[in-house]
């Protein structure tokens, strides 16, 4: 069975929805947005495959998460333009949420970034 990287942004909505005072918040809120690009990413990729019947640029280098957007908004297909923009844009939000100790995400950073995720998602399956 194939695993379904949609139930990654689940699972980041699940963490988003943290109560204050929980020991570990910071690190639930940090991981929602990981999530919630890893949903959006691993989604891009596969419809990159069954669009273009190839593998994405960078595909196995590295440099997937840098060319799959790059790619995307370099398309003539508006839906796709917009979601490559939102790809890059959700990736500065996990590397902010991955690698920055200071300052916190809070929970525009979180909301904001599930949304884009949510919207890369529809936006290709349309």
């Amino acid at each position: 069975m194939r695993f379904d990287w949609n139930d990654y942004l689940g699972l980041a909505r699940e963490l988003a929805n943290c109560p204050r005072g929980d020991d570990l918040r910071e690190a639930k809120l940090r991981s929602a947005i990981s999530r919630g690009y890893y949903a959006a990413f691993h989604h891009a990729r596969a419809y990159y495959r069954n669009r273009y019947d190839r593998e994405p640029p960078g595909a196995g280098s590295g440099r997937e998460h840098q060319l799959l957007p790059r790619a995307l908004r370099d398309s003539q297909r508006p839906h796709e333009r917009r979601a490559g923009y939102d790809l890059r844009q959700l990736r500065r939000q996990r590397r902010y949420a991955d690698y920055l100790s200071s300052p916190s995400p809070n929970e525009w950073h979180v909301a904001r970034s599930l949304h884009l995720a949510r919207d890369i998602i529809d936006i290709l399956q349309a």
